[in-house]
């Protein structure tokens, strides 16, 4: 709590309340990485992972500063590994975002995932949901108008637990130390402050 307080301290301390306004913050994108399990013995099996994004960011914006929550939304995707078929890739995360928009119309962006989870579905229709982990993504943005912005964003995911058939899991159930995503994601974003 005192980092949130030191936080809105600095984002608002400049100008004042009263300057500050509302942001609102629709996006599209696309983003494609990997997906990694790691057994005991430190061998790894790798996904190809792509979907189609789509999010909305609020929060409070002050002189360029602002900060807020977002979530995200990846739909459609496909989850590809080193050998075998396909699999439909969802997930939703959502974060605790920040940032700061330049003058020069560059803006910098970070934020940490308090909850994140990705359904993986197969041929067959077994589904395993990955969830209990953190998130954590940092970004650069490019104003192309002062209200459309072009975004591109490296997210890096941790999950802890998955469920089949409504049962709880560990990762290490699975004879495995860690299952992890790094992503690259490209957005166009609508930042309107009101």
């Amino acid at each position: 709590m005192k980092i949130l307080t030191a936080v809105f301290a600095v984002v608002f301390g400049f100008g004042g309340l009263a300057k500050a306004g509302i942001l609102f913050e629709p996006s599209v994108g696309y983003e494609s990485g990997s997906l990694i399990f790691t057994d005991a013995n430190d061998l790894q099996n790798k996904f190809t992972n792509t979907s189609l994004d789509g999010g909305l960011r609020l929060g409070i914006r002050n002189m360029g500063f602002w900060i807020g929550v977002e979530g995200l939304a990846a739909t459609g995707g496909k989850s590809k590994p080193e050998s075998g078929a396909d699999k439909s890739y969802n997930g939703t995360t959502f974060f605790a975002s920040m940032g700061y928009d330049f003058s020069s119309r560059f803006r910098l962006v970070g934020g940490y995932g308090f909850q994140d989870s990705v359904v993986i579905k197969d041929d067959a229709g077994l589904e395993a949901t990955y969830y209990g982990g953190a998130a954590a993504k940092v970004g650069l943005g490019f104003y192309l108008f002062p209200h459309a912005a072009l975004n591109v964003d490296y997210v890096l995911r941790d999950y802890k637990k998955y469920k089949i058939n409504g049962v709880e899991h560990s990762i290490t159930d699975l004879g495995g130390k860690s299952l992890r995503t790094s992503t690259v994601l490209v957005t166009l974003s609508f930042p309107v402050t009101f």
